[in-house]
């Protein structure tokens, strides 16, 4: 009985040592706030990303920012079109390095607090900054990656004040936030 359980764990951490985690898509969400009239808070997400972390540690999403989602068909199509620039910058690509082993070997139900240097590029620019992150190991050999608080995000760090300025003159606002909290949710397993 002992030399087949110690054969099903070499096994699984064989099977874990050869195969990438990749983003399960429908079950992982990025969400931003946008703040209008100093008053005003409005959650939106994008509805299609992509992403893996391989054996090597090397962590990517992208995010297909023509997938706006704001709850308002129009509001989504000026977004894309003065704030985004999709027809120059379609992805946002969010990179990472990460302890592949240590992800993959967290026993299940078990909590990982991680400060994870990550780097955004975003229309044409490109930003470094830690992510306060929570890791979770689910069943299923599934991992869930999750910020702990909103990432703060400055609009003149990606050139997106002029599009922030045209989306206000649009819709007769006073003022849009520059500054953009960013929550995120992001599930992997196993690539089969």
């Amino acid at each position: 009985m002992k030399r087949t359980t110690i054969t099903i764990l070499s096994l699984l951490f064989s099977i874990f040592a050869h195969a990438d985690l990749k983003l399960v898509e429908n079950e992982s969400q990025i969400k931003f706030i946008s703040v209008k009239n100093n008053a005003v808070g409005e959650m939106h997400h994008f509805t299609t990303l992509s992403g893996e972390v391989l054996k090597n540690g090397n962590a990517s999403i992208s995010i297909h920012l023509s997938s706006v989602e704001t709850g308002i068909p129009i509001r989504n199509e000026r977004m894309n079109k003065f704030l985004f620039e999709v027809s120059k910058y379609p992805l946002a690509a969010v990179q990472a390095q990460v302890d592949y082993k240590a992800l993959t070997s967290l026993p299940s139900g078990s909590l990982l607090e991680q400060s994870l240097p990550i780097t955004l590029d975003l229309h044409g620019q490109s930003k470094s900054f830690s992510a306060e992150v929570n890791i979770v190991k689910l069943e299923n050999d599934q991992i869930l990656v999750q910020s702990k608080s909103p990432i703060l995000l400055q609009a003149a760090d990606f050139m997106l004040e002029d599009g922030i300025a045209e989306l206000q003159k649009i819709a007769g606002l006073n003022s849009i936030d520059t500054v953009v909290p960013v929550d995120l949710s992001l599930k992997f397993a196993l690539a089969k």
